[in-house]
Formats: C-alpha cells, sequence, structure tokens
C-alpha cells in the first residue's frame, strides 16, 4: 500500500507541506453520485467550480512531487481536483492497496496520486483507488437517497439522472456495495460513485476512529475487534482503515493499520486535498482535515460547515 507511518513525519513537516495547500470553497455544495457507469463515455462531475495551485518552475518543472487526493471527474488524461494527471502503461495502479489496472480507474472514484512535473505537465506516478466502505447494506431508504454500509452512513446525490435512480432501486439490504465519497464532518459518507460487488468481495472500511480502546476500534457506527489484527495502531481521531470478512453477521478484521495524515511516502513539495470543511466559518486556519493540520488555510468569508472544498 502506498503510504508512509505517522512516526516518519514530523509536524514540522506536515506543517510545511499542508503549507502549500490552497483551499478554494467550490461553487457547487453537492456532489453527484455516479452508479455503476463506463468512465470512458464522457460523463463527469459538472459545476464543481474547482480550482487548484501548482508548485512549478517558469517552464513548467518542478522539484518533488505533488500529492493529490480527490474525485475523478473525468478522462482523456485523468482529471481530479480540476488537474489533468497524465499516466503512461509505468503507472502504478492499485484498489485499496491491492494491484489493478488503470482500466479499473471510473468516474466518481476518490484516488490518491503522485505526480511529478515533466514539461509542463503532471505524470502519475502511482495511483490507488480509495474506497469509502465497501460491505453489505444494512438498511436503505430509496427515497431519502441514504443507506446503511458496515456500520457507515452514506448519503446519495442522484439528482434527476434516470439511470443512476433506476440502478439504485435495485440495491437491497444484503447487497454487496463499493461506496466512493468524502464525509461531512460527522462521518457520513457523500458518495460520488456506487459499485454493487460479488458476495466474496473483501470487505473494508477507511474513516476517522472515534474511539479507540485496548482491544476495538470504532469507525462510524462499526465497532472493529483489534486482536491479532493490527498492523500499525489506530490512534483516536485519525484515519484507520480496515478490511476483512462477515462471519455469522459480524465483521471480522484481517488488517486494522492507522494511516498517516499525509498518505504519501514519495518526495512531495505541494498537496491538492479535495475535502468537506469541518469548521462553519471562513479563518486564518489553522485547519485540521482528515488528520492533516492546513496551517494558514484561508478559508474564503462564509464558508459553512461541509462546503466542498479543494
Amino acid at each position: 500500500m502506498v503510504g508512509v507511518s505517522e512516526s516518519r513525519q514530523s509536524r514540522a513537516t506536515l506543517q510545511a507541506v499542508a503549507a502549500t495547500l490552497v483551499l478554494c470553497l467550490l461553487a457547487a455544495c453537492s456532489a453527484t453520485t455516479h452508479i455503476a457507469y463506463d468512465p470512458r463515455n464522457g460523463d463527469g462531475l459538472g459545476g464543481t467550480g474547482i480550482t487548484h495551485a501548482q508548485n512549478s518552475s517558469e517552464n513548467g518543472d518542478g522539484i518533488g512531487g505533488t500529492g493529490v487526493v480527490g474525485t475523478i471527474s473525468g478522462f482523456g488524461s485523468i482529471i481530479v481536483n480540476g488537474l489533468q494527471l497524465e499516466f503512461d502503461p509505468k503507472t502504478i495502479a492499485e484498489t485499496d492497496g491491492k494491484p489493478t489496472s488503470l482500466e479499473a480507474l471510473k468516474i466518481g472514484q476518490v484516488i490518491r496520486a503522485v505526480a511529478d512535473h515533466k514539461d509542463g505537465e503532471l505524470h502519475l506516478n502511482a495511483i490507488d483507488i480509495r474506497h469509502a466502505v465497501t460491505g453489505p447494506v444494512e438498511a436503505i431508504d430509496h427515497d431519502s437517497q441514504t443507506m446503511m454500509v458496515l456500520g457507515q452512513k452514506v448519503h446519495l446525490n442522484l439528482g434527476s439522472d434516470g439511470p443512476a435512480i433506476n440502478a439504485f432501486k435495485n440495491i437491497s439490504v444484503g447487497n454487496i456495495v463499493s461506496v466512493s465519497g468524502l464525509r461531512w464532518a460527522d462521518g457520513t459518507i457523500i458518495a460520488t460513485r456506487v459499485d454493487e460487488q460479488s458476495k466474496d468481495e473483501r470487505l473494508m472500511v477507511r474513516g476517522t476512529a472515534t474511539v479507540v480502546s485496548s482491544d476495538t476500534v470504532q469507525v462510524g457506527g462499526l465497532t472493529i475487534p483489534l486482536k491479532g489484527t493490527v498492523v500499525s495502531s489506530p490512534k483516536a481521531g485519525a484515519q484507520v482503515f480496515a478490511s476483512g470478512r462477515m462471519l455469522n453477521g459480524q465483521f471480522v478484521p484481517d488488517v486494522v493499520m492507522g494511516e498517516a495524515p499525509l498518505p504519501f511516502d514519495e518526495d512531495i513539495n505541494s498537496v491538492s486535498l479535495e475535502a468537506y470543511s469541518p469548521v462553519a466559518e471562513g479563518g486564518d486556519g489553522p485547519v485540521s482535515i482528515s488528520g492533516i493540520t492546513v496551517e494558514d488555510a484561508n478559508l474564503p468569508s462564509g464558508t459553512k460547515l461541509n462546503d466542498r472544498i479543494v
């Protein structure tokens, strides 16, 4: 899995890297949900108003790479946070830390990537599809477009997308789904893509550890046992990843690991991060987003809780 342990990055390093992050209020505050669409047909997330900043020299090349966490909104190149990310056969692709192909990339997926500046363009070294949760649907309300998946509250925004609405109506309790999306401050996943999976699919959850004890960690409404499964110890308030299977109606993990605030193990000098605002007012910061401390965030005045930012 692409990532680093928290001990490898000091607070000073986190602040230095985070200081290059530019946060801008997005024009659209709701995210469109995609359900099982062909990623190459040109459909994308319209009206996001995403802006970005790149650290580069006059000829477009920079020293060090750019770390990216955000939602795929288009193809040609891979478009994330308004950045056009070029790729080639050498680009390493993973899904939740497992090897995959670039063909697995789809609009609406949340990804983590590292790219270098070359000839005025951003070229991908590695890209990891990062689902928020893969698991059984435990409850669903088709009218309100909400569901509970492996203890995680999920909200969809299908708008007037007829095919997506019909596809969602076919999802029922017991189905296994993979949900792509970012979380509101209360932990609700705002889905940008939902894909049905086979019954034998590996289950996983990624989110903030709200409660940690000596033998369990809680993510959303899911309590995860830790005995014999911990790769790196999760901490309360930090990000955690767990994967496993359902046995007798219970989630039994085979891996539980705390994730670093900045999940990059390569030299980077700038970060593009999509998120929902964890604060209700703009200001000079600092702001903590998914465990990353952003100094002097300069959120625009009038920023509301759960506004989309990048």
